[in-house]
């Protein structure tokens, strides 16, 4: 008996600890890499512009860049679901076959990633010592270009380094490092934390609070949550829109329907519009979202009536009163 006892206590103690391993295991991988840019300092204001299709037209929101010596304008998409800026290879391969002056310089023991990299937003300098390289994007065709031609993802790193002002309605977005004392008196501050570089927000549903994961890169939508709150705030027996999504390559099932309800936060609340639950995410992703404690995400969307306020350093988020 007292063997038996021993052996169920081992089991245990390496169902833990294997456990427990694992836990730490995905926080790290959840945990993101330091943040290598240099961002110079000053204030701009920059028009940003929007990707989609004829059924979503404001599907991505794209920051407007030029890379030294070229006379093009090219374009990042802004996503703050993504803790580190990211280029894509193919557009740069590109670029670099059009422009021999420009350099993609790969790190020769770790060629997923760029070394020495810059680019300017409007009269902001970026410069990256090491960022990641994806094989993504689109080759060009510089016979028939695209309009907009998107090279890469500016992500939360940009916002450790930067203030920022987006001002859905007239699509510009302003950067600056100086708070003012007159648009400090217009800010209605949300609850707001920028653990492992990303942005949460609080808000409350129906008397029901939420820790929100606000992610730019999901533009379309406002509020992205799991199949049985999504089933609770939805118009009963509403139309259901449902499309294909894609995430890095991964294709997504997308289901979006009607909402009467409203989201707070702080004192003010913003309609829902729209609630959407996806299927198709990998079960890391879904695990690592558990983990952090997440409860949904929300998008652009919900804000796009709205002037929004970021100040990832001092972990401050606002909308304008």
């Amino acid at each position: 008996m007292k063997i038996l006892k021993r052996i169920l206590l081992v089991v245990v103690l390496f169902i833990f600890i294997g456990g427990l391993g694992g836990f730490y295991y995905f926080k790290a991988k959840w945990a993101p890499p330091a943040n290598t840019l240099v961002v110079t300092s000053g204030k701009s204001t920059i028009p940003c512009e929007w990707a989609g299709s004829k059924h979503i037209p404001r599907e991505v929101l794209l920051f407007p860049i030029r890379f030294a010596g070229i006379d093009y304008t090219f374009y990042l998409q802004f996503d703050t679901g993504s803790p580190s800026s990211i280029l894509y290879n193919k557009p740069l391969q590109s670029i670099q076959k059009k422009y021999p002056q420009f350099k993609i310089n790969q790190i020769l023991d770790d060629p997923k990633h760029l070394k020495e990299m810059a680019f300017s937003l409007d009269k902001i300098t970026v410069k990256a010592s090491k960022i990641k390289l994806y094989n993504y994007g689109k080759t060009i065709d510089w016979e028939k270009p695209q309009r907009q031609i998107i090279v890469g993802t500016l992500g939360n790193d940009f916002l450790e380094r930067k203030k920022m002002l987006i001002n859905f309605k007239t699509s510009t977005v302003q950067l600056f490092d100086k708070l003012s004392s007159d648009l400090r008196s217009k800010l209605q501050m949300i609850d707001f934390s920028f653990t492992d570089r990303r942005l949460y927000i609080s808000g409350n549903i129906e008397g029901e609070s939420y820790n929100l994961m606000y992610d730019s890169g999901t533009s379309a939508y406002s509020f992205i949550t799991n199949h049985k709150t999504w089933d609770r705030l939805i118009i009963p027996k509403s139309k259901i829109t449902t499309h294909k999504g894609n995430s890095w390559g991964r294709k997504l099932q997308v289901y979006t329907a009607p909402s009467k309800h409203r989201i707070a936060f702080g004192s003010l609340t913003l309609p829902l519009r729209t609630v959407t639950h996806i299927e198709g995410t990998h079960w890391t992703q879904n695990l690592l979202m558990r983990l952090s404690g997440m409860g949904g995400m929300i998008g652009n969307k919900i804000f796009q009536d709205q002037t929004i306020y970021i100040d990832a350093q001092n972990e401050q988020f606002a909308l304008i009163k």
